[in-house]
């Protein structure tokens, strides 16, 4: 009865805690592999390529990365509606370890 649905909540409280501590981890190890930028001045076109890729892996195209890393914000935006790339909603690069509910 009830001491079972407690130790079903316990159960999928750790597998849910052992998953943000996996993502956690995969996000440190990406995004911060080459340290943070320098306040006030913005990346660079590599460095910005390198982010994005890190952090989206395959879910946006190298097309697309090099637009973003290169082109001002707006000019990105309208190069990728001709191009026809729809953005991930912020998905890291593995979805497949990251926390679920």
């Amino acid at each position: 009865g009830d001491e079972a649905l407690v130790e079903v909540e316990e159960n999928l409280f750790r597998q849910y805690l052992n998953n943000v501590t996996v993502y956690l981890s995969e996000v440190e190890e990406r995004l911060f592999s080459s340290g943070l930028h320098v306040l006030g001045k913005p990346p660079s076109a590599n460095e910005t390529a390198s982010y994005l890729t890190a952090y989206f892996g395959d879910a946006l195209p190298s097309s697309a990365i090099d637009v973003i890393s290169r082109e001002s914000p707006n000019k990105a935006w309208s190069i990728l509606g001709e191009m026809g790339v729809a953005l991930p909603q912020s998905q890291p690069a593995s979805s497949s370890s990251s926390p679920s509910s």
